[in-house]
């Protein structure tokens, strides 16, 4: 064909878009801040399927997986999968915390040892103030050591 003979009608430009890809995993830690676990796992799975290296991911899927629930109170099974994947991310802080709690209360370890090991306290310090709120807003464990440390923690200057 000729370019004399071309006019803007016969000109047609193909514009393809794609979606951007979905945050999965930022969709999943937003749906779990309000509340809204069942959600909040679908996200989280995705996000766990399709980065497996994603410690961020496995922390809040474990935290979303809890349903806001004391981990004695969680099925069996629910609290092995929340182990594994607490786990998988132990290079983060709030996770090796995390794990720390979900153990003393599914055991209910602190009717049996009340005192609070130096070592609990230090590994706490570790753990971001915000991750701590987290942590204590979904997971109503009171009576844990684990707990009570991290309540300290937040609100002690």
């Amino acid at each position: 064909m000729d370019i004399e003979w071309q006019s803007a009608d016969a000109i047609v430009n193909v514009e393809f878009r794609r979606e951007p890809a979905r945050d999965h995993g930022g969709c999943g830690i937003a749906l779990l801040r309000q509340g809204h676990y069942t959600a909040a796992v679908r996200e989280l799975v995705q996000a766990v399927e399709a980065d497996p290296a994603d410690n961020e991911a496995h922390y809040y899927l474990a935290l979303a997986l809890l349903d806001g629930a004391r981990p004695h109170r969680s099925p069996r099974r629910v609290v092995e999968s929340v182990r594994r994947h607490l786990d998988t991310a132990r290079a983060l802080p709030e996770a090796r915390v995390l794990r720390v709690l979900v153990d003393e209360d599914q055991e209910l370890l602190w009717r049996l040892y009340p005192a609070t090991p130096q070592a609990l306290v230090d590994l706490v310090d570790q753990v971001d103030w915000e991750r701590a709120l987290e942590i204590i807003r979904h997971v109503p464990a009171r009576e844990a050591r684990t707990f009570q440390v991290l309540e300290r923690a937040v609100t002690t200057p």
